[in-house]
């Protein structure tokens, strides 16, 4: 059975919900400003921009967002990253999928270009 769109819209909204969870749980420090923490706020702010745009209907927004937020676990080499998706969501999600490929594609080219 093929998902629905609110299938897919819901999948990338709470996976986007189980990664700022986990994001905000890796930090090694908070830093406070003016007695706020900064890092929070913003994850708090792009929540409530993340069930806007699933109420909107917004995939290609959601997807952006997910890749933009996939980058931290990638970065970190957080091998854990999946796990804690699939506890959280019940989603299995790789995000080194496709870096051998990519990885390959450099090596044949003897040289980083970017």
């Amino acid at each position: 059975m093929k998902p629905t769109g609110d299938t897919v819209l819901a999948r990338h909204k709470n996976v986007i919900f189980a990664a700022i969870e986990y994001i905000l749980g890796i930090r090694n420090e908070i830093i406070l400003v003016d007695g706020q923490d900064d890092v929070s706020l913003h994850y708090e702010k792009l929540r409530k921009a993340v069930e806007k745009d699933f109420q909107n209907g917004k995939l290609q927004k959601l997807e952006r967002r997910l890749n933009d937020l996939l980058e931290i676990p990638r970065l970190r080499a957080g091998r854990g990253f999946g796990n804690y998706i699939k506890q959280r969501t019940g989603f299995d999600i790789d995000i080194f999928e496709g870096i051998g490929e990519r990885v390959d594609a450099i090596i044949k080219q003897n040289r980083i270009r970017n």
